[in-house]
């Protein structure tokens, strides 16, 4: 690519997982800073770790910032052979002043509300003083953070969520054009949409949580449609893999998928409640208790060894721990909602 897409945004509000999202779709090759922190868990991705010695030694920074209490940088040449790199507002000031190379430079602004990001910053590790000292203006509006101008032609952008962002990126280099990628990013029947950056689980009456990391929500009904059976299962299965890039054919594929769904339900062959629960969005959505009943049939006595929520931490979300919030809203008569 000839650009370099800056995507920034405060802690908490998405960047990671965007950029994955980008690079696991579209191969898009993202820039790993060096950073001198710790990794907050085994194998975590997204940076080069080295010790503070190390970090001393490298030469040529570009972008340069500290982020509680550790250094975070990246040296010019890594940024010609990259094509999207996260980075904060006080890096893309200091990479304004320090990036003469031959890319074009667009920054992409992302944020989300106060809570969601404070939310996932104490999810990942983040320290409370991190935590605290988060700048909320930064959080409800980065335009300024974003309206930095390059040495070369730099096109400014700030989104409200990740999947406008994920959307925007997408038609401006790839020629793909704003349309429902159902793989990432679901439509329930009020035209609500939303793209899944970590979702926190929970009941209604007892206050039961658990977050499931990005993925961990599409993976646990995607279990749960291959503990419903056939035909539902593979059914749900063809949305999960599908991955047309011509508009026509991805309109044509959802419009038959929609009128298989209907004809389902028209014969029985699956339940409302299992449907609802499927295909809200992954952003905010809700079941009532007789759903959770239904579910907790479908389930019966399985359980699994897999990790739907944030590795490494104690508290990793497992599929019995889902089950038990089922158990409570059934058992309650209440809600089981996820945000």
């Amino acid at each position: 690519m000839k650009n370099i897409y800056l995507i920034v945004g405060p802690s908490g509000s998405g960047k990671t997982m965007v950029a994955n999202r980008l690079e696991e779709k579209y191969r898009l090759k993202q820039v790993l800073s060096y950073t001198e922190r710790p990794p907050r868990f085994e194998g975590e991705g997204g940076h080069t770790f080295v010790t503070p010695e190390e970090f001393d030694k490298l030469k040529n920074l570009c972008a340069y910032t500290v982020f509680d209490g550790h250094r975070y940088g990246v040296p010019a040449e890594m940024v010609e052979v990259s094509d999207i790199y996260v980075i904060d507002p006080a890096g893309v000031a200091y990479m304004k002043e320090h990036y003469s190379g031959k890319k074009g430079v667009k920054v992409i602004g992302l944020f989300a509300a106060e809570e969601v990001c404070k939310r996932r910053m104490r999810a990942r590790g983040d320290s409370k003083e991190a935590v605290c000292a988060l700048s909320m203006t930064e959080s409800r509006s980065p335009r300024h953070a974003v309206s930095h101008r390059t040495r070369k032609p730099t096109h400014s952008m700030v989104y409200r969520n990740a999947a406008m962002l994920f959307f925007a990126t997408i038609s401006l280099q790839l020629r793909v054009l704003k349309t429902r990628f159902r793989t990432l990013f679901t439509i329930t029947s009020n035209g609500r949409s939303g793209f899944n950056m970590g979702v926190t689980i929970s009941c209604t009456k007892t206050g039961r949580t658990i977050d499931v990391g990005s993925g961990g929500f599409l993976r646990l009904r995607s279990k749960i449609s291959e503990l419903v059976g056939e035909p539902w299962a593979s059914h749900y299965r063809a949305l999960v893999e599908e991955r047309i890039c011509d508009e026509k054919e991805r309109e044509k594929f959802y419009e038959d998928f929609d009128k298989k769904t209907e004809a389902l339900l028209n014969k029985k062959r699956i339940s409302v409640k299992i449907v609802d629960f499927c295909l809200q969005s992954d952003c905010e959505g809700s079941i009532r208790y007789g759903a959770c009943k239904e579910l907790l049939k479908v389930i019966g006595n399985y359980d699994d060894n897999i990790c739907y929520g944030y590795a490494g931490r104690e508290d990793c979300a497992m599929f019995r721990d889902f089950k038990k919030i089922l158990e409570d809203c059934a058992e309650h008569k209440c809600n089981m909602v996820w945000r």
